[in-house]
């Protein structure tokens, strides 16, 4: 196996991971509907803010076409902007992650707790495996 297989593969499918672990956390928010727990936001005018649009799309968008993109034939600088911003990624989960188990409005979710748990689990992952390709890059 040459070195650009070696760790591309594992890296695209752990941003695949980071797009399902944001999917299902969606659908465990949505999944108290069922129970009829009220899920509007407190300032719900109607009408969805354009932060929700930017939200989607750096959370589901971009991970995912960094999955994409690691298919391809990344170079170096590739694999500089993929671990940086896997670190992001990772900095984003973990400030989710707290909010999340000290939202103060309601009782905690343990479900999302565990969640979120395994998605920074993953994102943590991501960098040290991102960290070993960019290594391999030097070497090469």
């Amino acid at each position: 196996m040459n070195e650009r297989s070696t760790h591309a593969a594992p890296v695209g499918l752990l941003w695949l991971a980071l797009v399902l672990g944001m999917i299902l956390h969606f659908n465990y928010d949505v999944s108290g509907l069922r129970y009829g727990v009220p899920f509007e936001a407190a300032d719900a005018k109607g009408s969805v803010p354009w932060s929700n649009f930017v939200v989607k799309c750096v959370f589901y968008v971009v991970p995912f076409l960094l999955a994409v993109a690691t298919t391809g034939a990344p170079g170096r600088a590739y694999r500089i902007v993929n671990l940086v911003l896997a670190g992001l990624f990772t900095l984003a989960n973990i400030s989710h992650l707290i909010t999340t188990a000290r939202r103060a409005d309601d009782t905690i979710d343990y479900a999302q707790i565990v969640l979120l748990t395994a998605v920074l689990i993953a994102s943590v992952q991501l960098i040290r495996v991102s960290r070993s390709w960019l290594r391999d890059s030097a070497k090469a």
